[in-house]
């Protein structure tokens, strides 16, 4: 619904806010504080494109990974179903 009125969205996985809010001595308890933190987390997210294109490469690579052990996993019990 934001996307149509060309509104940026991003979703923020919670354990990387996190980590930022302790990179930055964040540790408010309340929701006014919280939310200027909010603000200059999306100021980094939008300046910092090379930190996006990382952040992609890594669930890629970790998207890599599962799947080379699920293949892995599929050969194994081919092979064991084989020699039944």
């Amino acid at each position: 619904m934001l996307r149509e009125y060309n509104i940026a969205v991003h979703r923020a996985h919670p354990n990387r806010v996190y980590a930022f809010a302790k990179a930055c001595n964040h540790f408010a308890k309340t929701d006014k504080l919280d939310a200027k933190l909010l603000e200059k987390y999306a100021e980094f997210i939008t300046k910092n494109d090379e930190v996006i294109e990382y952040i992609v490469s890594q669930k890629q690579e970790e998207l890599r990974a599962i799947e080379r052990n699920l293949n892995d996993e599929v050969h194994a019990n081919k092979c064991r179903l084989h020699k039944v």
